[in-house]
């Protein structure tokens, strides 16, 4: 009996010592995530993002027979990160899988006006070969070519209107998490990008209206469109439809 007792006494000391020492390892876990999230939970005005201050200068012929803009863009910015520059990223939607027979190319790209490396992968357009230092200020040229897929939505053409909307490349964020370069969604407003400045000029037929961020000028020669939006702008996006 004296026996029996005495294990059961062990048992129940060594019961307890675990639940002590369970306890205390899952209050040191819980205290790990506290400091983690806390280190995850930053003010927006802690966070560094650029490259900062973009203007779009964009250029371009709309092809209603092709269904295609083409053109070419300008883009300056400054590098405000801590860190010198050696790839230089853009998204390029039009290219995603669910926008089937979408696509954008690119050609001719440049930095500074002098020719540079590139490779498309997808919806991500990769600049290297580069070195922009901090606080310096490049611009990037390139010629490109969107074809706009045939549906409805944000982005394609249905009989005799068209929607554009994330259709040029557009410059990547870099935040605390670096490069950001997530797939293109088709649900919600999932895009990230910096505000910018834009000034776009879209050759059009007369027939078509345009409504788009900014503000209308001249016709050039019959037709034509050019939008100077506010500063600090998300993005740039327009809707065409003829005999509006």
């Amino acid at each position: 009996m004296r026996v029996l007792l005495l294990l059961f006494l062990s048992l129940l000391i060594v019961t307890c010592g675990c639940t002590r020492e369970s306890d205390a390892t899952k209050s040191n876990e819980t205290e790990v995530k506290k400091e983690e999230i806390a280190k995850q939970d930053l003010s927006t005005n802690d966070i560094l993002y650029g490259p900062t201050d973009p203007l779009y200068k964009i250029d371009v012929v709309y092809d209603e027979k092709n269904h295609e803009l083409r053109g070419n863009m300008d883009v300056r910015f400054h590098n405000n990160l801590d860190k010198t520059l050696e790839h230089i990223y853009f998204n390029l939607w039009p290219n995603a899988k669910q926008l089937e027979d979408g696509s954008i190319e690119v050609s001719n790209v440049q930095l500074n006006s002098k020719e540079t490396d590139f490779m498309v992968q997808n919806t991500v357009l990769n600049i290297s070969g580069i070195s922009l230092e901090k606080r310096k200020e490049a611009t990037i040229s390139m010629d490109f070519t969107v074809t706009i897929p045939k549906q409805k939505g944000r982005f394609g053409w249905h009989s005799s209107q068209v929607s554009l909307g994330n259709w040029f490349p557009i410059l990547a964020v870099y935040d605390h998490h670096g490069w950001n370069l997530n797939p293109y969604f088709a649900e919600g407003e999932s895009f990230y990008s910096l505000s910018s400045n834009f000034e776009v000029t879209i050759q059009i037929e007369e027939s078509y209206t345009v409504a788009a961020t900014g503000q209308r000028a001249k016709p050039i020669v019959n037709y034509g469109y050019i939008s100077v939006p506010s500063r600090k702008c998300p993005g740039f996006c327009h809707g065409i439809q003829q005999g509006f």
